[in-house]
């Protein structure tokens, strides 16, 4: 502006005298906080206006033919220098201190001071900024080569302008934002717009609406909030992020650098954020706070999903059984959907549910073929089946784990799944414990045969038939489910559903007879079963059963003896005693006619008259009333000795003979604990005959006919048992015999 300076003043402009003498050019001015105008020109010096003159401040730069081409106020209120050749300085109070050339060495032609303190400078293929100790080159692969304006953006970004070009620095890289203009200056206005002037024009920059706002950003399942501010679609340089969680109030969150970003553990459902900048409009002021636009609400996730599992099996296999798993969890707000993780052994991978609140395996079928499961450690890739083409999962995730690259969990019959919430901002804490589902499945490989045994409970000798029970056969994995029969071991009948209890023929004939059962499980696992039973008796079990129960049999013959006698005796004692009711029947008779002779002796009618207590009324009296008794019990002892000679006309003193004692239907042989037997036997009168029986030394059982069969009970232990009969006939005579049969 020529060697002199001056003030515009009440419209006007007022000279304020000649800041350097020999008719110098003024170059450059700026303002300190203390009103001091500073101005370099060409003649290399400097001076400062002290409020009311000029103040000489000496050569700026050591090198003698270098002047100051641009000043700048820095935040500490110093005064700095830029010229010819790279050179920069700065007065220290005292003189002017040198701070070093810029990277490459070329002139200087502006400075500015951004609100972070730092210090740029712009030139003839010169873009610096001082970093608190040396200039750092920020050339980079900026498009503008001759810099004559300069300014900062609201977010801390620095525009350069110059020839035809204008760029952008957003902290980390230049952005191109040309116009088709040579810009020579750049300022920012109190809104934050900037401002530009060339040949004849000026111009403003139009920021994108809003200016700011954040870009969603997810982490991954963090369970964060990441907040990633923008300024006009553009990372920010650098700038003071505040947020709020009603809109009004604000907090300060973090100062953003180069478009770094802030995580937040959000504890409330939404927030607002806004972006606070510094602007002065000269050096010689303060720093003003600026607030950009208000950008929200941004919807957060602050709970995580609270998952239940449940299991069952889906398909028994011997090989690879299927079983199947349910997710459950509840709604959370302000999500999206949600994600399913599964583990393969090597990594999670991840499936977008949409906004289900459960998941199973049965319909979604994710499980890899078998002949995609090498079981090498090899794989690397995801090998689920997302879109359910695949299988139900494996009982057991291990031929999954050794198929993948990682060997940790080769051995590991745990299936892992973990459930989180998404929206465009963010996703929940994959490491929460409500959200994670570990779960061994239930075993559906079934390699095991059916166990237990089998038993014959009875035995139909003459049908040639036996009763199996298979009750204590048992599978205890995939159940029991057919079963089929044999009697050599080879040939089967076909296969049918299992049962607990089978009649089964077996060939005819005595000796021993084994029934084979084969019983097969859902799998296919077969076990055999067999046991044996004896039809007739072998020599053997007949000598022994006469050996054990030869003093049965005598002991009976005795008895049979003994009772003969017993008749006998019974029979001599009742001819006796008939001969003595003989001998008392006429002695009754007699005493019968000496009574009748007396009464008629003394007998009254009373026709004399007489006293009552006659001879005569006490005849009347026994006639009356003691005859009658006597009469009656002649009667009833004429009745025995009847019955008594009735008897002995008879001449039955003979007991039953017995030609027939056998096991119903010609058993021999029992497996329980009864026996049923029948009795032949005739007798020398023709009345019926009755019989009882009794197995060892048990008791008798009731008389019955023989035309019926009586059960004989208590047949106890395996071996040869003796069932005792006993035959009587109606005159009470008795015969006796025993068998020998054997409970197998």
């Amino acid at each position: 502006m020529g060697w002199g300076a001056r003030r515009l003043y009440s419209s006007a402009w007022e000279s304020k005298g000649i800041a350097f003498y020999n008719s110098n050019d003024v170059l450059a001015l700026t303002a300190t906080s203390d009103g001091s105008i500073w101005a370099t020109g060409d003649n290399k010096g400097s001076a400062r206006w002290n409020g009311s003159s000029w103040e000489q401040k000496g050569q700026v730069f050591s090198a003698w033919d270098c002047s100051a081409l641009a000043l700048v106020t820095a935040s500490d209120g110093s005064v700095w220098a830029g010229g010819q050749d790279g050179y920069t300085a700065r007065w220290n109070g005292s003189a002017w201190e040198s701070m070093g050339r810029v990277p490459g060495n070329n002139s200087i032609h502006t400075l500015i001071t951004a609100s972070d303190g730092s210090i740029w400078a712009g030139g003839i293929n010169v873009i610096a900024r001082w970093n608190g100790s040396s200039w750092e080159d920020k050339q980079g692969d900026c498009s503008v080569s001759g810099v004559f304006g300069m300014t900062e953006a609201p977010d801390g970004s620095i525009w350069i302008a110059g020839w035809n070009k204008i760029s952008r620095w957003d902290g980390s890289s230049w952005k191109d934002k040309s116009n088709g203009y040579n810009i020579y200056t750049l300022t920012t206005d109190a809104d934050g717009n900037i401002w530009g002037g060339d040949d004849g024009h000026t111009l403003r920059y139009k920021f994108d609406s809003p200016s700011f706002k954040l870009a969603p950003s997810p982490n991954g399942p963090s369970g964060k909030l990441i907040v990633n501010p923008r300024f006009d679609n553009s990372q920010i340089s650098q700038g003071l992020i505040q947020y709020s969680t009603d809109g009004v109030n604000f907090s300060d969150l973090y100062t953003c650098q180069a478009g770094s970003k802030k995580e937040i553990a959000p504890d409330t459902n939404n927030y607002w954020f806004r972006l606070k900048w510094k602007w002065r409009s000269s050096p010689a002021f303060s720093w003003q706070a600026k607030y950009s636009n208000t950008y929200g609400p941004v919807p957060a996730i602050t709970a995580n999903p609270s998952v239940t599992a449940d299991s069952g099996i889906k398909a028994w296999d011997d090989i690879r059984g299927r079983s199947w798993v349910t997710h459950d969890w509840n709604s959370i707000t302000n999500i999206s959907g949600y994600k399913l993780h599964i583990f393969d052994g090597n990594n999670y991978r991840s499936k977008d549910l949409g906004t289900a609140t459960s998941w199973d395996s049965r319909t979604a079928k994710v499980f890899p073929f078998t002949g995609e499961l090498p079981e090498d450690n090899s794989i690397s890739t995801d090998i689920f089946r997302w879109n359910a083409s695949g299988l139900n999962l494996e009982d057991t995730p291990i031929r999954l784990y050794r198929s993948t690259i990682k060997t940790g969990y080769n051995n590991d019959n745990r299936y892992f799944f973990r459930i989180t919430a998404y929206n465009e901002w963010m996703e929940s804490d994959f490491n929460a414990s409500s959200s994670r589902v570990t779960i061994q499945l239930p075993n559906a490989t079934d390699s095991t045969a059916p166990g237990g045994s089998i038993t014959i409970v009875e035995v139909d000798e003459p049908n040639s038939r036996v009763t199996v029970d298979l009750s204590s056969i048992y599978d205890n994995q995939s159940g029991l489910n057919q079963v089929r029969f044999s009697n050599d071991g080879a040939s089967y009948s076909s296969w049918q559903s299992f049962v607990t209890n089978k009649t089964w023929s077996v060939p005819s004939g005595d000796g021993t007879k084994t029934v084979y059962v084969q019983a097969r499980d859902k799998v296919g696992n077969i076990n055999t079963f067999s046991d044996s039973c004896f039809f007739g008796v072998t020599t053997t079990q007949l000598y022994n059963a006469t050996q054990e129960n030869r003093s049965y049999i005598n002991n009976a013959k005795s008895a049979a003896e003994q009772a003969q006698i017993a008749s006998n005796e019974a029979r001599n004692s009742a001819v006796n005693a008939a001969g003595k009711a003989i001998e008392a029947r006429d002695s009754a008779n007699e005493a019968k006619a000496a009574a009748q002779n007396t009464v008629n002796q003394t007998y009254y009618s009373g026709t004399y008259g007489g006293s009552p207590d006659s001879v005569a009324d006490v005849a009347g009296y026994i006639r009356s009333t003691q005859l009658p008794n006597v009469e009656n019990k002649i009667d009833n002892l004429e009745t025995v000795v009847a019955n008594i000679e009735n008897n002995m006309s008879t001449g039955d003193s003979a007991p039953p003979t017995i030609t027939s004692v056998k096991g119903y239907n010609g058993a021999t042989c029992t497996t329980g604990t009864t026996f049923k037997v029948v009795v032949k036997a005739n007798d020398n009168n023709s009345g019926p005959l009755d019989f009882r029986i009794k197995a060892d030394s048990g008791s008798w059982s009731n008389w019955t006919s023989i035309s019926n069969y009586e059960v004989a009970t208590g047949i106890n232990g395996g071996g040869a048992h003796t069932i005792s009969v006993e035959v009587r006939d109606q005159a009470g005579n008795t015969a006796n015999d025993a068998i020998t049969v054997f409970k197998i």
